[in-house]
């Protein structure tokens, strides 16, 4: 009888929370080719993505300009 094998991969992190990401705004997503395989990939629009949040956005330079003020 040969033994049962089970998959050992980890779940991948980020696709969950892109997908999770879609569900709630699938407006801020658009579909590219990706030039290696060919494959229709989804990407997030971050300009698309900070409109749906409205003021509630940190951008980066003005988070690290907030954090590290000393």
């Amino acid at each position: 009888m040969k033994p049962i094998r089970l998959e050992t991969t980890s779940v991948d992190g980020t696709k969950i929370n892109l997908e999770a990401l879609y569900q709630i705004a699938p407006s801020c997503f658009t579909e590219e080719k990706d030039e290696k395989t060919g494959e229709i990939k989804r990407m997030v629009n971050f300009e698309t993505l900070r409109q749906l949040l409205g003021g509630d956005v940190l951008s980066f330079l003005e988070g690290a300009s907030r954090r590290f003020v000393l």
